[in-house]
């Protein structure tokens, strides 16, 4: 028996290759599209099971207009302080934005009155702002980082070169007279 069922695997396995070889030729490829367009379904399928859990409604545009009902009756139902209350906080919180921008440019220009390299302005107000307090102004501040740091000056204050002076009148030589004699006569200028 052990050789006929020996024999019987071999065909049953020849068989089971034939219904594999059958399959693989009957699956279908799918472009990005077909993938794209399933995702999608089983998306959609999957947001309106969750907002029917939820006793929401089955599509999302009757869930927004649900929400825009809900915070308009949550508004209506504000008393006047409390909306006076959140003008107030937003204006507050605008004030304060437009203080710290007046404070920065008021920083920066001091920093280029200061001679910082204009590259370099935004660095030292933002380095000068920690030495600032009670007894320190905002021009020290810069002078102290500028002293800790002087690669941040101008080019023309960091290395201050001397200037050469022209000027058009012209200088008495040391030079013997009688050889300023012999050269002009040699260019032929007269004494």
């Amino acid at each position: 028996m052990d050789e006929e069922t020996k024999n019987v695997d071999p065909v049953n396995e020849q068989e089971s290759g034939a219904k594999a070889e059958e399959k693989a030729q009957e699956t279908k490829t799918f472009t990005q599209e077909d993938v794209n367009g399933l995702v999608a379904k089983e998306a959609k399928k999957a947001q309106e099971k969750l907002f029917k859990q939820l006793g929401l409604g089955e599509d999302i545009k009757s869930v927004q207009d649900g929400l825009k009902k809900y915070n308009e009756y949550l508004d209506s139902q504000k008393t006047e302080v409390e909306k006076a209350n959140e003008t107030a906080g937003k204006a507050a919180k605008e004030k304060e934005e437009i203080e710290n921008k007046l404070s920065i440019l008021q920083m920066e220009n001091v920093c280029l009155k200061c001679g910082v390299a204009p590259d370099n302005v935004e660095d030292v107000a933002l380095l000068a702002k920690r030495f600032i307090d009670d007894k320190t102004d905002g021009k020290a501040a810069i002078t102290k980082v500028l002293e800790k740091y002087p690669h941040f000056k101008n080019e023309a204050e960091r290395t201050n070169p001397k200037k050469p002076v022209f000027s058009t009148t012209m200088q008495k030589s040391n030079a013997n007279p009688s050889a300023i004699d012999e050269v002009r006569k040699m260019i032929g200028l007269k004494n």
